[in-house]
């Protein structure tokens, strides 16, 4: 089937910040094809489309969703999607047919995806569905998701697909593929939204970051509320945590960063770092999208366990769910660089982020 339009459905807003509902909209405007990238707004006002600045195939729409529709959404189910079907109804009849939707929402905000009218939908959650939605979900062809955790809920789904996360061709584009590091790691990256709460193990960080003073931490991602697409937990433990990240004389907190300048970054890093709390992660510690950009440089990852790398050998992580120790587990395998370093493995983790750029993904995804 052609595809000329494409509905992204998402849960983040556009911005500097990039998730792989971005991603995939990037790559699908890239193949020439229309992409409306639609997210929500509590708001009353409509709201105009407008042009994405990065790509004019581009188009940011909004569905507004009104303080009574959102307290509906709640405690009256019934009532909040008898509503939200005219808002559905009135946005489709503005907009072009759609060819191929694309839905990343996973919160009860739309679960009759045949609403939209789209020839073809992938109902795709990249975060575990909110339980007391999952039977609702419905009008989709094919059930996609980066982890068994997320599908395993929709066990009376047969048309369920498990995929890795994608890489953005940035990240493979002029990869000079040089194979040469320190023999002594000098400086280590963390990428990711430093407000994204207790999901990240601030505890084994700051230990990390403290029983690692000869090492320079750069941290990439939002670290205050101001502009940040992706969300900020206002807990003053986090506050906390991010204003002892500000004033430790190792590290360096460089906030949002565009994609071409993370990668223009991770030519000057040694290896990555990644640390979350299996306890407050609703996704259980099983994937994360951060990982095939680390994999795209080849360096070293030194990780808490991710269960979809469990048998890949790609790099080091806890055999565990538990961090106590990985303080520990992070200093040894400081002292095992070299083996982490040897060109084969470096090129193994290359190719393997390279087989999963999000244009090759497209094309696997619109075979369904």
């Amino acid at each position: 089937m052609s595809i000329e339009t494409a509905l992204i459905v998402s849960p983040e807003s556009w911005g500097v910040s990039k998730l792989s509902k971005h991603h995939y909209a990037i790559a699908l405007a890239k193949a020439g094809i229309k992409v409306y990238f639609l997210t929500t707004e509590s708001s009353a006002a409509k709201k105009e489309d407008t042009i994405c600045e990065e790509n004019k195939n581009i188009i940011i729409t909004v569905v507004n969703i009104p303080a009574y529709l959102n307290i509906l959404r709640f405690h009256n189910r019934r009532l909040y999607n008898y509503f939200l079907s005219f808002k559905v109804k009135k946005w489709v009849a503005e907009h072009d047919a759609i060819d191929w939707l694309f839905s990343f929402e996973r919160s009860g905000v739309f679960t009759d995806l045949s609403s939209f009218k789209a020839k073809r939908t992938i109902f795709f959650p990249v975060d575990q569905v909110e339980t007391k939605y999952v039977n609702e979900y419905k009008g989709f062809d094919r059930l996609v998701s980066i982890s068994s955790v997320i599908l395993d809920p929709f066990e009376n789904i047969e048309n369920r697909v498990l995929i890795h996360h994608g890489l953005s061709p940035i990240f493979i584009s002029n990869n000079e593929r040089q194979f040469e590091v320190n023999k002594i790691p000098k400086t280590i990256a963390y990428v990711g939204n430093l407000l994204i709460g207790p999901i990240l193990d601030r505890e084994s960080l700051s230990r990390i970051v403290n029983e690692n003073p000869d090492i320079t931490f750069h941290f990439y991602g939002p670290n205050t509320s101001n502009k940040n697409n992706l969300g900020a937990n206002s807990e003053k433990t986090t506050v906390d945590f991010v204003a002892f990240l500000r004033y430790k004389h190792n590290c360096v907190l460089h906030g949002a960063v565009s994609s071409k300048d993370l990668f223009e970054a991770f030519k000057k890093v040694d290896g990555f770092l990644l640390c979350y709390d299996y306890r407050y992660d609703k996704n259980k510690c099983s994937n994360s999208h951060k990982i095939m950009e680390y994999l795209s440089t080849g360096k070293p990852i030194i990780s808490t366990r991710i269960s979809m790398y469990d048998d890949l050998d790609l790099f080091p992580m806890m055999d565990t769910f538990d961090n106590t120790s990985f303080p520990d587990f992070f200093k040894s395998q400081i002292h095992n660089w070299k083996n982490m370093t040897t060109k084969e493995i470096m090129k193994k983790r290359m190719e393997f982020a390279a087989d999963n750029v999000y244009d090759r993904k497209i094309q696997k995804l619109l075979k369904l």
